[in-house]
């Protein structure tokens, strides 16, 4: 479903009268399709230029897209998840596009004004394994290297956690897709929550990385991207 472009400008002049924040955007808007994006930039004049504006995205949008965010505001901020930097893996979670796509895309965003993009990766998916977590950091030097180390990029990488969500086809299919249910009931999940790490809280384990090799390459990847980002 769908708002009613009107209606989300009405909501952000609503907000703003009580607090001058940035907007984001949650969702990916461009799902919606031409027309209803034309309605959605039509709209957002009423905003003005000056209000900061984060887009989220499922899958890079055209060029088109970023163009008219260009000419409708002055300071905007996109981000997408692309999930695993691994073609096959990403095919998995249901996003069906390239890197070579993912990397044009975020180019062009940024050649076009953006203040930041950022993209998010995540550990513990379906087929991931501790070598495929640590290769993430390499796959972000390699777009550093073809932004020439534009500050602008943000890779980040979490578990996907506290749980995996009960009622998902992971969560009702399991095996399906890798895994194996630690937790299942209610009760079962009120106590996980009161662990002392988030390694001891999921409620999955998966057949191609252990929990504690999970664990450790979340935490070397993010370093490694803190490492990168420190040098941008």
């Amino acid at each position: 479903a769908f708002r009613n472009p009107k209606k989300i400008i009405d909501e952000i002049l609503l907000m703003q009268r009580y607090i001058d924040a940035p907007v984001f955007i949650l969702g990916d808007i461009t799902q919606g399709g031409r027309e209803y994006l034309e309605e959605f930039f039509e709209n957002s004049k009423r905003l003005g230029k000056h209000v900061q504006i984060f887009f989220e995205f499922f899958e890079p949008p055209d060029e088109w897209f970023y163009d008219k965010v260009a000419e409708n505001f002055s300071n905007f901020c996109f981000e997408i998840s692309p999930d695993s930097h691994d073609e096959g893996i990403r095919e998995k979670m249901g996003k069906h596009f390239t890197n070579t796509q993912l990397i044009s895309s975020i180019s062009y965003a940024l050649s076009i004004g953006a203040k930041r993009f950022d993209l998010y990766f995540m550990t513990g998916l379906p087929y991931q394994t501790r070598e495929s977590i640590i290769k993430t950091v390499d796959f972000c030097r390699d777009i550093y290297e073809n932004l020439y180390w534009d500050k602008r990029f943000m890779p980040f990488i979490s578990p996907m956690a506290p749980f995996m969500d009960p009622g998902s086809r992971a969560f009702e299919n399991p095996e399906e897709f890798g895994y194996k249910l630690t937790i299942k009931t209610l009760t079962e999940h009120i106590d996980a929550i009161t662990q002392p790490s988030w390694k001891y809280i999921l409620n999955y384990e998966s057949r191609f990385i252990s929990r504690d090799d999970l664990a450790d390459a979340t935490y070397d990847g993010a370093l490694g991207l803190n490492e990168l980002k420190g040098k941008a």
